[in-house]
């Protein structure tokens, strides 16, 4: 039993430090990343909130909009090139054209990267980035993941 709790907290704690948030530092963002957009993961936690009367049509509605969404994602391609010096080229690919936007990128003393958004392209101003096992993580202002990712291009 004694062996059995030990290995339990053991995998416990290696599982929370695989998964912890790591300080974003400039030479690790070089390169190209595509932003991913977890639709399947945003609506099933839609669908958990929803109150016990408005299961059924919650759950019909929030089908049928996840799967009109996705359908859209899957023609939708973002691209982010962070550069040296807080210079940021955002690529977007949809539908055939391919429109690129300038912007800038910071990282804080406390290693959170903020992007800075122009007019047609936006996550949220208050969000911030933050590693975890090398995929970039957008965060809320209340310090709780979204469901968006940029994984690195190699």
């Amino acid at each position: 039993m004694k062996r059995l709790f030990i290995l339990s907290t053991l995998a416990l704690l290696l599982s929370h430090f695989n998964y912890a948030q790591e300080k974003v530092k400039p030479g690790q963002l070089a390169g190209d990343w595509k932003l991913i957009i977890d639709i399947d993961e945003a609506f099933d936690e839609a669908k958990e909130e929803l109150k016990d009367d408005e299961q059924l049509v919650g759950s019909l509605l929030l089908s049928s909009i996840s799967g009109l969404v996705g359908g859209l994602l899957d023609n939708v391609n973002v691209f982010f090139e962070f550069e040296k010096g807080g210079d940021l080229t955002v690529t977007v690919e949809a539908f055939g054209e391919t429109e690129k936007e300038s912007s800038n990128w910071k990282i804080d003393n406390r290693g959170r990267l903020y992007l800075d958004y122009e007019d047609s392209f936006s996550i949220n101003e208050e969000s911030y980035w933050m590693l975890q096992n090398n995929i970039l993580v957008n965060y809320d202002e209340n310090d709780e993941p979204n469901n968006i990712y940029l994984v690195k291009i190699l």
